[in-house]
C-alpha cells in the first residue's frame, strides 16, 4: 500500500511539472506573438493569385501558397487578431497605408513586387536571364545556393514601417515570400507558428521586437507538414 501511494505520488508530481511546463511554454510562445502582433492590430492578409491582372483573381498562385494564407488566418483566428483577406489587386488606397501581411512573391502579389523595388530592403528578388528570380544583398550578390523545387527553396521575411503610410503612422508591413511556393510557406509559418523560436533569434543579434527587421530563410519540404525552416543572416530595419 506504501509503495503504492508512493508511485502515486511521483505520477501526480510529473503530471503537476508537465502541467506547468506546458503552461509556462505556452505563456511564453503567446508573449513572443503579441510582440510580433500587438493586440490591437486590424492586419489585411494580402493574398497573392496566378496573375496580377483581373483574370482569373481567385486562382491561387501554388498549394503551398494557400496553406501560407491558411497558416496565417488560423494564428490570428487563435490569438485574436483583427484581420481580414483581400486579394494584392483589390487593394484601395486607405488598405494599402494600413497594416498587411504579404504573401508571395513578385510574379503573383503586385504589392510586394512594389515593396520589393522600393529600396528599404536589404534582401530582395532580382530576375534571371532564365526567367526566375533569385535573392540578392545590396551589392547585387546572390545569397544563397541554387535551389531544388519542392525540396528546398530560400525566401525573405520581416516587418517594416509601412512606407505607404503617414509618417505619424505606426502601420506595418509583414511580408513572406520565397522564390517557390515552399519558401512562402516556410516563411509565412515562421512567422505565425514559431514565434519564439524567431524573436529568441532576433534577441541573439540585438534586434528589438519592436523595432523592424528582415531574414533570409532556408526551407526543407516535410511533405504534408509544415515546412522546416532555417534563419540565415538577420538584419534590422526600421519599423
Amino acid at each position: 500500500m506504501e509503495v503504492l501511494t508512493l508511485v502515486l505520488s511521483v505520477i501526480g508530481a510529473i503530471s503537476g511539472f508537465v502541467l506547468i511546463w506546458n503552461l509556462i511554454v505556452q505563456y511564453v510562445r503567446d508573449r513572443s506573438f503579441y510582440r510580433l502582433f500587438p493586440k490591437h492590430s486590424d492586419i489585411i492578409i494580402t493574398c497573392s493569385t496566378r496573375r496580377s491582372s483581373n483574370e482569373a483573381v481567385n486562382i491561387p498562385t501554388t498549394v503551398e501558397d494557400s496553406l501560407a494564407q491558411a497558416s496565417v488566418q488560423v494564428a490570428f483566428t487563435k490569438y485574436g487578431i483583427a484581420h481580414r483577406v483581400k486579394l494584392h489587386n483589390h487593394l484601395t488606397h486607405d488598405e494599402k497605408v494600413g497594416n498587411l501581411f504579404l504573401i508571395a512573391g513578385l510574379r503573383s502579389n503586385v504589392i510586394m513586387a512594389e515593396l520589393n523595388e522600393a529600396g528599404l530592403l536589404p534582401f530582395r528578388f532580382t530576375p534571371t536571364p532564365t526567367g526566375g528570380h533569385i535573392i540578392v544583398n545590396r551589392a547585387n550578390q546572390k545569397m544563397h545556393p541554387d535551389t531544388q523545387p519542392g525540396v528546398y527553396d530560400y525566401a525573405i521575411v520581416g516587418i517594416l514601417k509601412n512606407p505607404w503610410a503617414p509618417p505619424e503612422s505606426s502601420a506595418r508591413i509583414y511580408f513572406a515570400a520565397g522564390l517557390d511556393g515552399l519558401g512562402t510557406w516556410a516563411a509565412a509559418t515562421q512567422l505565425v507558428e514559431k514565434p519564439r523560436h524567431l524573436c529568441r533569434y532576433l534577441k541573439a543579434h540585438d534586434i528589438s521586437t519592436r523595432s523592424g527587421f528582415e531574414a533570409l530563410l532556408k526551407a526543407s519540404s516535410l511533405g504534408a507538414l509544415s515546412p522546416s525552416t532555417s534563419i540565415g543572416e538577420v538584419v534590422p530595419l526600421q519599423a
